[in-house]
């Protein structure tokens, strides 16, 4: 077996997205966030995507070296269009614009548009938890015609619609991160699992005929993911698709005038805008400490924090 480290995992990335035209800060910024998909478990999210991006490019779909532009639409509000260039790159422009928003305003929201992949959501959550703020980051969009079917349903109408809290904790504790898709499954643990050849936990997909299954090919041969916990996961999936997908003025994945996009909406709060900051972090330490010390069930050692 070959071991890379991640260091020359990086090195590699950044070269193959600079031989694809991409200036070497942004490549280089690409494939770091890959890698730290990678190093928090996330393989789905890691360099396996690079081999995505390189045929997005080739078919036109990737634009290497488009940076993002912004429009403030109010003193609380901003549009950013990505001109589909790097997902990551409009990803974490919307960051740095958000918080500085916020700290101004208390609230703020920003949308993201014209955007391709922009990797694990929670990455652009710990930075704001970072900047001392609590942020929701919604995502939409994908391929057309979509990957998940209705509740009720078995025809492909949605994309994998991932949301992400982040919340800032005192001291020593971690952060806060809560990132998940509202499909039962995401689409690179799809790709992972045909790649390897390993089933898919039940629950996740039906086959083409509307049956269950646990074959991943069973996806890429007509198949559909399902919407994680039934009714409930396909509510929330609705709800992004509304507010990430239709709110930032991108049409539904089931519309004939959809375009490959991955839509974002991040919202951020400052904290001190609405509760003494040392207050809240006695509380949520508070809360913190609770959790952590409460007693684990049965096969947990201990009881565990997102």
């Amino acid at each position: 077996m070959l071991y890379v480290s991640h260091s020359q995992l990086e090195e590699i990335a950044t070269e193959i997205f600079v031989r694809f035209e991409a200036p070497e800060k942004i490549a280089s910024q690409v494939a770091a966030s890959l890698v730290e998909a990678n190093l928090q478990g996330m393989d789905s999210h890691g360099i396996l995507q690079v081999s995505r991006y390189v045929e997005k490019i080739r078919a036109g779909r990737l634009f290497p070296a488009v940076l993002p532009k912004v429009e403030h639409t109010g003193i609380s509000t901003a549009i950013i269009t990505g001109g589909y260039g790097f997902g990551q790159i409009t990803a974490y422009k919307g960051v740095e614009v958000i918080s500085a928003l916020t700290k101004e305003t208390g609230v703020a929201s920003v949308a993201l548009r014209d955007v391709n992949h922009v990797g694990r959501l929670g990455e652009y959550a710990e930075q704001l938890a970072k900047d001392g703020l609590i942020s929701m980051i919604m995502a939409g969009g994908g391929d057309t015609g979509g990957q998940v079917t209705p509740y009720g349903g078995k025809q492909r109408m949605f994309g994998t619609n991932p949301i992400c809290w982040g919340i800032p904790t005192p001291g020593d504790p971690a952060d806060i991160i809560v990132d998940f898709a509202t499909a039962a499954i995401a689409t690179g643990k799809m790709l992972l699992a045909k790649k390897t050849g390993a089933a898919i936990p039940a629950g996740c997909l039906l086959d083409a005929a509307g049956n269950p299954s646990i074959r991943p090919d069973d996806y890429y041969e007509g198949g559909v993911m399902l919407p994680f916990g039934a009714h409930k996961g396909y509510a929330i999936m609705l709800v992004i698709e509304i507010l990430a997908n239709l709110f930032g003025g991108c049409a539904p994945l089931s519309s004939k005038e959809h375009k490959l996009s991955n839509t974002v909406l991040m919202t951020a709060w400052s904290i001190e805008r609405f509760v003494d900051r040392e207050r809240f972090d006695e509380l949520i330490l508070e809360l913190y400490t609770n959790i952590q010390n409460s007693e684990p069930t049965t096969g947990f050692e201990s009881v565990r924090i997102p």
